[in-house]
């Protein structure tokens, strides 16, 4: 298995970002060389990468996508993305919950 790949991906700047996955000693690292990137916080370019989204990866390493699958299994990454996930199911369902009950006020009001 690869130890490191790199993608390039189209961003808001005119060249291409590069987003390097990492995996040392069970340890993945995901860098990116976006501005957002560079705040310690979590860009979408790496989001795609490690969701497996390629629509803005514009090298020809596609296919590389499933290696970085292979490289999220097992780690403290594949554990984050599974609570992230679920915490996105949540908060959509309590932002339907919120709506329903908006509705809910609104009609109770004007009745």
């Amino acid at each position: 298995m690869k130890k490191e790949i790199q993608f390039l991906v189209k961003g808001s700047a005119p060249d291409p970002y590069k987003v390097v996955v990492s995996k040392n000693e069970g340890n993945l690292t995901l860098l990116c060389s976006c501005s957002t990137g560079h705040k310690d916080t979590l860009c979408k370019h790496r989001i795609d990468i490690l969701s497996g989204v390629v629509d803005r990866v514009v090298s020809h390493n596609t296919k590389d996508i499933a290696y970085v699958r292979e490289m999220i299994e097992g780690t403290d990454v594949e554990r984050a993305m599974h609570r992230l996930n679920d915490a996105s199911v949540h908060l959509a369902n309590a932002q339907e919950d919120y709506e329903q009950a908006r509705l809910s006020l609104i009609k109770a009001v004007n009745d």
